[in-house]
């Protein structure tokens, strides 16, 4: 998980009211309590990378929108993680999820916004701004975007061959959450993307620019979804059958520069907290 431990400005960064404002946490904290294990987080600090134990926050937000609308995005998230995310999915299984599409959404989107003003860099912090109102369930109007979900499996290994691992141990397990932005500089029809992880469950974001071409769009998704093996276009309304990706939690990272990089650079960066 990326982010970094405050900001300074005064104002409200989902209703611009001023006054005192308080820490939203990127991630929730009821959220990273039911990981079974101690999370680290790779934050930045300044323009340098940090491995920290305590749970990033950012501090601009106020108390209504902290503990009203953002707190109940934060509780529907964990009925979903108590229903689904916990259970780690496995090569044949199949998951048929219903969902509040316009919930899960805006839970996303916060997510993102919140990353995005903490780490800022190539997270497009103006184009979520412009999406509170959605966020905030103040704006009924969904903004037009794509929700995709992959389902990754843990990666087999023979007993004993992991450092560090039970000597027992015949899987590896997916990382609990890992949140990062696409470069969609490259895909026409598209002003924005991202990925948000939680165990098993991967969420690929992607928010359509304005006045897009329809059927050059259709083929940027396509194109995008030939590199999200096993990727169910989520459907407002629809229950979701979604079976097991083929790619398992080894291959992800081999897919993934960023998370190879952080898989190398890990202890360093910890060291240097």
């Amino acid at each position: 998980m990326v982010g970094s431990l405050s900001a300074q400005t005064r104002i409200c960064a989902y209703c611009d009211a001023s006054g005192k404002l308080t820490k939203e946490h990127l991630l929730p904290h009821s959220l990273s309590m039911r990981s079974d294990e101690d999370l680290e987080h790779n934050i930045m600090a300044g323009a340098e990378h940090r491995v920290i134990s305590n749970e990033p926050t950012i501090a601009d937000v106020c108390f209504a929108c902290n503990n009203g609308p953002l707190s109940l995005l934060d509780e529907y998230i964990c009925g979903l993680y108590d229903k689904h995310f916990v259970h780690l999915v496995r090569p044949g299984d199949c998951v048929k999820l219903t969902v509040d599409f316009n919930l899960l959404l805006r839970w996303l989107l916060k997510t993102a916004y919140n990353v995005a003003r903490a780490r800022r860099g190539n997270w497009p912090v103006s184009s979520l701004f412009l999406l509170r109102g959605y966020i905030l369930g103040k704006d009924k109007k969904r903004p037009a975007s794509r929700l995709l979900l992959q389902l990754i499996t843990p990666a087999r290994i023979e007993p004993g061959s992991i450092k560090g691992l039970s000597p027992d141990a015949t899987e590896v397990p997916m990382i609990f959450n890992r949140i990062g932005a696409f470069d969609c500089t490259f895909a026409p029809g598209f002003l924005m993307g991202f990925l948000i992880t939680v165990n098993s469950y991967y969420f690929h974001v992607f928010v359509e620019g304005p006045n897009a071409n329809a059927r050059l769009r259709e083929r940027t998704l396509a194109s995008l979804m030939r590199n999200i093996p096993g990727g169910f276009q989520l459907i407002p309304g629809k229950t979701a059958v979604v079976y097991s990706s083929s790619v398992d939690a080894f291959q992800v990272a081999e897919r993934s520069a960023p998370l190879v990089r952080n898989i190398r650079n890990w202890d360093k960066w910890k060291r240097q907290s």
